[in-house]
């Protein structure tokens, strides 16, 4: 079975619009529950493995290009959540974003997703901040607690990571238009970068 070249290009916007919707649909659950389901993980790894093997057809790389991605993907957040400074979540997210798009467009995702995550995350630890200013601050507590984050993360059991999906997503968004609308854009900060 052989794929012509419109049949290719139909499959991968499929792909694309898989990556949109998971990473739009993890992003949505990541910031109301502060978890991803594992359920919505495994229907987009699976959709996203089978969209690959179909692509096997047109050209045998896209398979491997996809697991390689998948492998990428989880060893970028493996450590981190070993660590305890991300969720299982974060980690799925990006290993499955891999799957979908392939190394190339899923490093470029996952950069774009990084920098939107460092402006993103000055809101968040100054709202953490404040929070913990006024539990500090509030009857009953002692001047020994005060700066004892961890012992706040505890007693009001809050979160201490930022939801990651979000960034994530919006790297997905932010890559999708500067590949879309302005197509000579990437490859003119490749060219940048790799001289």
């Amino acid at each position: 079975m052989n794929f012509n070249e419109s049949q290719t290009i139909i499959i991968n916007f499929s792909l694309l619009g898989l990556a949109v919707a998971f990473s739009l649909g993890a992003a949505i659950f990541d910031l109301k529950y502060r978890k991803i389901p594992n359920l919505y993980n495994l229907i987009f790894f699976v959709l996203a493995l089978i969209l690959r093997i179909v692509l096997v057809f047109a050209n045998p790389h896209y398979l491997w290009d996809g697991l390689l991605a998948c492998l990428i993907g989880f060893a970028i957040l493996f450590i981190p959540f070993v660590l305890r400074l991300g969720g299982a979540g974060d980690v799925k997210l990006l290993a499955i974003l891999g799957l979908i798009l392939g190394i190339k467009n899923f490093l470029w995702v996952f950069v774009l997703g990084s920098l939107l995550n460092a402006l993103l995350i000055i809101p968040f630890l100054l709202n953490e901040l404040r929070a913990a200013f006024i539990y500090f601050n509030s009857a009953g507590r002692t001047s020994q607690k005060l700066g004892n984050y961890w012992t706040y993360v505890k007693d009001t059991k809050r979160s201490r990571i930022q939801p990651y999906a979000l960034p994530v997503s919006l790297g997905c968004f932010a890559y999708l238009l500067l590949f879309w609308l302005k197509p000579g854009v990437l490859e003119t900060i490749e060219s940048f970068l790799l001289k």
